[in-house]
Formats: C-alpha cells, structure tokens, sequence
C-alpha cells in the first residue's frame, strides 16, 4: 500500500506540474499573438520544450520504458535552455552573444555525439564496458552543464531587471526575481540534493515558470524592456528638407537640444555619406553613449530615426511596426505634410507600437 500511494502521490505531483507549465505556455501564446514581441516568442517556445521535455519524462517513468524517450526529453530540455538565451539576449541585445552560442555550440556537439554513439552506434556492436561508460559520462555531464546553464542565467537576467527597475516597478520585478530564484537556483539545488529528476524537482521548477511569466511578462510585460538601455527620442525627417514630420521625446530624452537642430544634422549627415560614399543608405550611428538607428522609408522621402542608449532585436522590431503604421494611416496626408513643413499626429501609433517601453 505504502508503494501504491507513493506511485499515486508522484502521479499527482507532476500532472499537476503539467497544468502549471500548461497554463504559463497558454499564457505567453495569448500575450504573443496580441502584441508580437519576439521576447515572448522565444520564453513561450522555451517553455513549451519544457513541457515536451515533462511529458517525455513521464510517459518514460510511468508508462513504458524506452531509451529514445529520454533522448528526446533531453532534447527538449537543452532546446528549452538554449532559448532562455535566446529570450534573455533579445531583451538586452541586438544579437545573442557570441560567447555564449559557442559555449552552447560546444556541449551540445559533445551531447549529441556521444548519445548518438550510445543510443544508435553501441547498441548494433560489442562495445567495451568502460568505453560504454566514458561515454556515457561525457553526455551526462555536457546535459547537466547545458541545463544549469540555462537555469542559472534565467535568475541572472531576472535580478538586472529588478536592480534597474523604477521604484513603481520594484513589486513586480522583485516577485519575478523570485520566480527566477526558484526555477533557476532552488529546482537545480533540489537535482543535486536528491540526485533524481523527483515530482518535487518538476513541480518547483514548474512553479518558477509560472511565476515569471504571470508576474512580469503577462502583467506587466514593460518590465522586459527597462533592461539595459533607455530609448531617448523618434523622429520622422524629410529627406529633401531636414524638416520634422513628428518626433515623440521619452522621459530620458527631455534634455536633448533642438528637435528641428538635431533632424536638420542628421539629415545633413545622411545626405553626404550617401553622396559621397555610393554604399547606400546609413543604417546606424554608435556614439560612445547612444545609439542612432536610421530607417529610411520605400515610398516616401522619409527617414525615421531612432535614439537610444542601446538597441535591441525588439526594439528594432517597433521601429519596423512604426514605420508601416505611419506610411499605412498617414498614407493621402504625407505628400502634403512634406511641402507644408506640418507635424502629422502619430502619438498614437507609438503607444501602440512601443506599448512594452516603461514611460
């Protein structure tokens, strides 16, 4: 009996590890198909490889034993590592670092050599024992490095954000942190302690998961873009004039000078390199303390230019909606906003399009 409701209490301990992973998976995809933030595409398939990964898990423990079964789920758990990466970089970088695609790169050749040496290779010949077991131990070891390193940097990210957060944003920030705290540091403590994937191991990582996605990134999904940089001002020039067609100044950008002086240089500055250089259109600007993104336009004599301290793949992707938002609802008014010198009202759009950016 004793066994029975030991098999009975696992049982209900990871399907209800299921629901929660289940339910944070539902709601990153409800938040992406609503606001398309490249950030939540990556934690939303970061999470659901993690639900691959339970489901294989379980189905091998309590169902039917099959190796290829733990192959994949291992699978799914390195695929669900990789895109914390991914998810951590898209909110803090242009691009993923490149010492840490190598370092991912080197462990899961390492993993998958050696698996498939001891999944396909080994089986079909006479193998040495010990030859068996170094091998075994190279893919073990390069899973676990492979997972802790995910789960480490999950809390790593999490606690920048706090430790930059405005003080009105420090709650959910801090619940976020902890979230990350239990996902990334007490779940691997509980692997080392208990030296097996127990229901306990999935159910606390399960529960971090939730926590850091209804905390922050559902709630208050602001909170993914105070880390690292501040977007300081958008600006729409004429190409032919220098003139301001709209520009929208966030709270970082108050102290910067004139927006007619600064669109009047910048437009001056794309003109010359473009004619003097032959090598297109100027893209980006690196100043030792900001950056200058350039978005020309396809249809019109505009350029849109965004300031920022530093930019990110997100980022980049609200300039890209701004830009067909404007030229889409600004369509019949352009052309007569650029001979007039007008603003056009584009407020609105960019509370659309930079909704996740704090005030």
């Amino acid at each position: 009996m004793l066994v029975d409701f030991n098999y009975i209490l696992d049982l209900a301990l990871l399907s209800l590890s299921l629901i929660l992973i289940v339910t944070a998976v539902v709601l990153l995809l409800i938040n992406y198909l609503g606001n398309r933030h490249i950030h939540m595409l990556y934690l939303m398939i970061a999470w659901f490889s993690l639900l691959i990964n339970n489901i294989c898990r379980n189905l091998h423990i309590f169902i039917f034993y099959m190796p290829i079964l733990a192959f994949i789920d291992n699978f799914f758990a390195i695929l669900g590592s990789l895109f914390i990466v991914f998810f951590g970089e898209s909110i803090s970088r242009k691009s993923p670092s490149i010492k840490k695609l190598i370092w991912y790169f080197v462990f899961i050749t390492l993993y998958s050599y050696s698996s498939l040496l001891n999944y396909i290779i080994y089986p079909q010949a006479s193998i040495p024992e010990e030859i068996f077991t170094f091998n075994s131990n190279i893919s073990n070891y390069s899973f676990i490095i492979l997972m802790f390193t995910g789960s480490f940097l999950m809390p790593y990210y999490l606690f920048k954000i706090y430790r930059v957060a405005p003080r009105s944003l420090k709650k959910y920030t801090f619940i976020s942190f902890v979230g990350g705290i239990i996902f990334g540091i007490i779940t691997p403590s509980l692997l080392i302690i208990l030296r097996q994937i127990s229901p306990i191991f999935v159910l606390s990582s399960s529960v971090g998961m939730l926590i850091i996605v209804s905390a922050v990134f559902i709630k208050n999904p602001k909170l993914a873009f105070i880390l690292p940089f501040k977007v300081i001002r958008l600006s729409v020039i004429n190409l032919n004039s220098g003139t301001l067609l709209f520009s929208h100044n966030w709270k970082s950008g108050k102290e910067l000078k004139s927006d007619d002086l600064l669109s009047a240089m910048l437009q001056g500055i794309i003109m010359i390199l473009r004619e003097s250089l032959g090598k297109g259109d100027l893209q980006e600007i690196n100043l030792e303390k900001a950056i200058v993104l350039a978005h020309k336009s396809n249809q019109f004599p505009l350029v849109y230019i965004l300031i920022a301290t530093n930019i990110s793949k997100s980022l980049k992707n609200g300039l890209e909606m701004f830009v067909k938002r404007f030229e889409a609802e600004f369509n019949h008014s352009i052309d007569e906003a650029i001979i007039s010198g007008r603003n056009l009202p584009a407020s609105e759009i960019i509370s659309d399009t930079f909704s996740f950016l704090p005030d």
